[in-house]
């Protein structure tokens, strides 16, 4: 983690629509500008979460293994520790190894 760069909500906020568009997902951010089009559930529900915390929504759906594996290459950073949420249990933690972003269970 501590390669990440960190960031607050406040910078998270401001990308917010679809030419910028950073989620939270379980204390991590990803800058999903450019997945917005592909995703299979359309851009509205990330346009609906776009610039705020997208953990609730995210694990509603029950995302598949191969989704979460997609999600690696737009992980960004990882929120400042102030405002990581304390009741979430992080089950995935981002690692940087090999030139492109892992993740290992905890």
């Amino acid at each position: 983690m501590a390669d990440l760069p960190v960031y607050c909500m406040d910078q998270v906020a401001n990308h917010c629509e679809h030419s910028s568009c950073w989620i939270v997902i379980q204390n991590y951010v990803y800058d999903v500008t450019q997945f917005i089009r592909e995703h299979p559930g359309g851009e509205d529900i990330i346009l609906e979460n776009a610039g705020r915390d997208a953990t609730g929504p995210f694990e509603d759906v029950g995302h598949s293994q191969d989704a979460m594996r997609i999600m690696d290459k737009y992980c960004i950073g990882i929120l400042v520790e102030h405002e990581r949420t304390l009741n979430k249990k992080i089950t995935r933690r981002p690692r940087l190894g090999s030139n492109k972003l892992l993740y290992q269970n905890s």
